[in-house]
Formats: structure tokens, sequence, C-alpha cells
């Protein structure tokens, strides 16, 4: 039973010295950022304290916080970070208006009774329809007659002309319709 009972003075003993040495340590660490203390002028032990009241002691402080070094070398290149997550889609765009679902060629047929003469004609497309492409024929088997010209009319027609040859003859204009 003795024995614990050292024991527990011997822990006693410890504890108190911690907490006397922690109360040294906040003593010496004061508000201006030193810290102080006593340093034995023939050993060189130090002690915490704020005060040196002893004469073999002589007071010595140092700065908590030492003065800012200098700056440091510029560092690597760090590493390509990951991707981003995919962004929302977009809203769905408006419908486009549809195109021509019926093509027709319609056609007018020209006929040239009088020799040396001009005769042109015009192929029409229904309304509601628009003239896509068109063209003539010469229906003389001699081939006499001359073609004059060939082309669109006003977006919904097609025109044709001929100069007539030497006897009578006739031709085609077409016109190709679209519609919705």
């Amino acid at each position: 039973m003795k024995r614990v009972h050292r024991s527990g003075k011997v822990l006693s003993i410890a504890v108190v010295a911690v907490v006397a040495a922690g109360g040294s340590w906040a003593l010496a660490a004061t508000t201006s950022g030193a810290i102080h203390a006593c340093a034995n002028k023939k050993s060189g032990a130090l002690r915490l304290a704020g005060k040196c009241s002893k004469k073999h002691e002589r007071a010595v402080s140092w700065n908590i916080t030492g003065p800012q070094g200098l700056r440091g070398a510029t560092g690597a290149k760090g590493t390509n970070g990951t991707n981003g997550t995919n962004g929302t889609n977009g809203t769905n765009g408006t419908n486009g208006t549809n195109g021509a679902t019926k093509v027709v060629v319609r056609q007018l047929f020209v006929s040239m009774p009088t020799a040396a003469t001009f005769y042109s004609g015009t192929a029409q497309c229904n309304p509601g329809e628009v003239a896509t492409g068109g063209g003539v024929n010469n229906n003389d088997a001699a081939n006499t007659a001359r073609m004059v010209f060939d082309n669109p009319g006003s977006g919904t027609s097609w025109i044709g002309g001929f100069m007539n040859g030497g006897a009578a003859d006739s031709f085609n204009v077409y016109v190709i319709c679209a519609s919705p």
C-alpha cells in the first residue's frame, strides 16, 4: 500500500512541475511578441521568466516570430485540371416551312403557221404553285425554226420564243411547277 502512496506523491509532484512550467511559459511570453528568459552566466542554462532577479543570471529575449524571409523561387507548373462537365442541351429550334410535296410539268403548245414570223408563248403555273424550271421544244422535223429565247418568266411561268423558218411549224413551252 505504501508503494501506491509513493506513486501518488510522484504523480502529484509531476503535475505540479508541468503546471509550473506552463505558468513560466505564460509569464515569459508577453504581448510584445518576444520570449523573455534568464540565462545562467556560467552554464548558459536558460530559465523562462518575465524578470531575472538572481545575480548569476542575465536577461535574454527573442522574437516569437522572426522577420519575413526572402521570396522563394517560382514553383514548377502544375498539371492541368480535369475537364468540366458538359453543359445542358439547348432548346429545340422552330420547325422550318415545308418544302414542295407536289411537282408537276405544265406545257403550252404554240402553233407557227406563217413562215419567217416570230412566235412566243408562256407556260403558266396554277395559283399556289411556283416555277422551278422549264424549257422549250421545237416540233419541226426539218428543224427550220430558230429558237430566240428560253427563260424564266415572273416566278410562276416560263417563256419561249421562236422565229419560224420556211414552213408551218410548232413548239412547246414547258414549266416545272411545285407546291406545298
